[in-house]
């Protein structure tokens, strides 16, 4: 059972931010090379989360936000923002009526 656990513990370093020094045991920390991402710090393991497409770790709340409400300062931003389009409407925009042809 201890190799169990010790193989756990090992695993979790291995792919958590292992070139990250956490400054406090606990909290959130932003990732200075990427303003869309930060390091969650769990007993001095460091973990990256990746905020999704779109949105930047916003320092003040601690949480992903979109990048007019996050301060990235000098951290970059390196996702590319989505753009929401819709199709243009056709001609026939009630899915309900059926044309019949003679």
């Amino acid at each position: 059972m201890r190799v169990l656990v010790l193989g756990l513990l090992v695993g979790l370093v291995v792919c958590s931010g292992a070139d990250y020094i956490c400054p406090e045991p606990d909290g959130y920390f932003p990732d200075s090379n990427d303003c869309g991402s930060f390091y969650e710090c769990s007993f001095g393991i460091p973990f990256k989360v990746e905020c999704p497409r779109g949105t930047y770790y916003n320092i003040n709340v601690q949480v992903c936000d979109f990048l007019k409400k996050s301060d990235c300062g000098t951290r970059p931003t390196t996702q590319i923002p989505t753009a929401i389009t819709t199709p243009p409407p056709t001609e026939d925009t009630d899915p309900t009526t059926i044309q019949l042809q003679k």
